[in-house]
């Protein structure tokens, strides 16, 4: 008597025999797209571990121009990552509708509204820091009331 049994560790899994074959076939759609690659969901990921490794600047109260400069980077950095996460949203929105999406309005949104905003502010705050520095402070501050007169 021969022995066909196999040994070793396995997973057995069964499934059980439904004679229902559209509820069969709408189970099995309902496990593919569980299943589904979210992209959403990876950019998440991978925006919070990007996030998680940019060096956080500070501006101190005697602050260096570099300081300024340093919180701007940041900023740039850190709207490039949330652009990513746009895009992607964007991505999926249009891939999922039978509507026509302006793909635009989900492409380089954070780095326009910061890049010569906000970066241009940090850039005068450390020019004037720089300002300072080589001509003291009285020069420094009629520079600043001339351009703001």
């Amino acid at each position: 008597m021969s022995d066909d049994t196999l040994r070793g560790d396995f997973t057995v899994i069964t499934e059980p025999v439904r004679n229902d074959h559209t509820q069969t076939l709408i189970e099995t759609l309902r496990r593919a797209a569980n299943g589904r690659h979210n992209a959403i969901a990876t950019v998440h990921r991978e925006a919070v571990q990007a996030l998680a490794r940019l060096y956080v600047p500070h501006i101190s109260v005697s602050p260096s121009p570099d300081q300024f400069r340093d919180v701007a980077d940041f900023l740039l950095h850190w709207a490039r990552i949330a652009d990513r996460v746009l895009k992607i949203v964007g991505e999926e929105a249009n891939s999922n509708t039978s509507e026509v999406l302006s793909l635009s309005v989900f492409k380089d949104r954070f780095v326009a509204a910061i890049e010569g905003d906000a970066t241009f502010e940090l850039e005068r705050c450390a020019q004037a820091v720089e300002a300072e520095q080589e001509y003291g402070d009285y020069y420094a501050d009629d520079e600043y009331e001339e351009r703001h007169a």
